[in-house]
């Protein structure tokens, strides 16, 4: 927690940012309405290219380019960051969506607490952090299932999803409450912002955290 606490306030203020500009700007709030657009015209297939770029396309090449990643699994790691982040994408915009037929779609105060409560102790616990902690074991042991295997036995997979949980909610408590305060159009495009800035700037703190913690 406290590793994440700086990070996470500069990524609150950003996102925070976005909603004032969105609400008292004319030309931002345009702007950002058109990209809502785009989201509610191509859907899911937005959702997962979009995701792809910003949180595998961006942090790979930043990764890439300061020789944090090894010559000869560039281009595995590359296809995976795209992959799984594709699939993220995917899955976060139906978690948000089905969000909305739970909660509904206004951005009242009951209604994004509801959202962000379900987001952090129902989907992040039981789904979210478990999934992203196998899937990135396995890319950090070279894509080996004897490895991810042996990792998962020194440090139980419920251990692991504990302390990634905790670690992160003085981050993402925070910032999902800004996401939710948007429309549901635009509620992905500032989860793509925020998860490339995060990405990026937990690569920058130590590459022992790189993209541990979402």
């Amino acid at each position: 927690m406290r590793r994440n606490l700086v990070p996470g306030l500069v990524l609150q203020a950003l996102a925070l940012s976005v909603v004032v500009l969105y609400s008292v700007w004319a030309p931002f709030n345009t702007w950002l309405k058109g990209i809502g657009e785009l989201k509610t015209d191509f859907g899911y297939a937005f959702s997962g290219l979009s995701t792809a770029v910003f949180g595998g396309l961006l942090p790979f090449a930043f990764l890439s380019a300061t020789g944090q990643l090894k010559k000869t699994r560039r281009g595995l790691v590359f296809a995976y960051y795209l992959l799984f982040w594709l699939w993220k994408g995917i899955e976060v915009d139906a978690f948000y969506r089905g969000q909305v037929w739970l909660f509904g779609d206004t951005a009242s105060f009951v209604v994004i607490v509801r959202k962000t409560l379900f987001d952090q102790l129902i989907y992040c616990p039981f789904w979210a952090v478990p999934t992203q902690v196998v899937c990135f074991l396995w890319k950090d042991g070279d894509f080996s299932w004897v490895r991810l295997k042996a990792q998962l036995t020194d440090v139980p997979l419920g251990r692991r999803v504990v302390i990634v949980t905790l670690s992160s909610w003085v981050v993402w408590i925070p910032t999902v409450a800004v996401v939710y305060a948007l429309p549901i159009g635009l509620q992905i495009p500032l989860f793509n912002l925020v998860i490339c800035f995060w990405s990026l700037m937990l690569t920058s703190l130590s590459r022992d955290t790189t993209e541990r913690v979402v």
